[in-house]
């Protein structure tokens, strides 16, 4: 009786997260970012999350050629000062010189900024733990941490591997 149960159990499992798989895709919709800096709007496709301090963090894709992450932050502010942003992930950090943080609102920030295919891998194991702006440091918590490495094991696998796998 408890094997019967058991197998019931890991049967119903393992449907919800084929079922979660393939939302992954399903996730993303297109967007439009602005570069004040190019004075320029893209269009693409984009994966967020909301974190628990309302805070949000997108993954930016245009043509599938050009990647970039787009954070909205709700502490440590320091509108239109331009410094480095310090991405952390784990052990690893991504420095991002020059970067600004624009004003969103009284209680809201961004950060726009491009990334290379080789830390979208990074993100994709480590995901993001923290970021380091005008000396000031924000961690994330465990369960955001979990929540933005699935975004970006979604984000990676959507633009990378099924494209490798549909040109084999």
């Amino acid at each position: 009786m408890i094997k019967v149960i058991l197998l019931s159990l890991f049967l119903v499992l393992s449907c919800l997260l084929r079922g979660q798989e393939a939302n992954c895709e399903n996730s993303f919709h297109t967007d439009t970012i602005t570069f004040f800096s190019e004075g320029k709007l893209y269009e693409g496709e984009v994966l967020k999350t909301t974190l628990k301090n309302q805070s949000q963090v997108q993954m930016f894709a245009i043509d599938r050629k050009r990647f970039f992450i787009r954070i909205y932050v709700t502490e440590n502010f320091y509108f239109n000062k331009v410094d480095v942003l310090t991405v952390e992930s784990g052990k690893w950090t991504y420095p991002v010189k020059n970067c600004k943080q624009y004003k969103i609102s009284k209680t809201m920030g961004m950060y726009v900024f491009e990334v290379q295919k080789n830390y979208l891998a990074t993100l994709r194991e480590e995901g993001m733990t923290g970021l380091v702006f005008a000396g000031a440091k924000s961690d994330f918590t465990r369960n955001d941490g979990q929540q933005i490495k699935k975004m970006c094991r979604c984000f990676y696998e959507t633009m990378f591997e099924k494209k490798i796998k549909q040109n084999e």
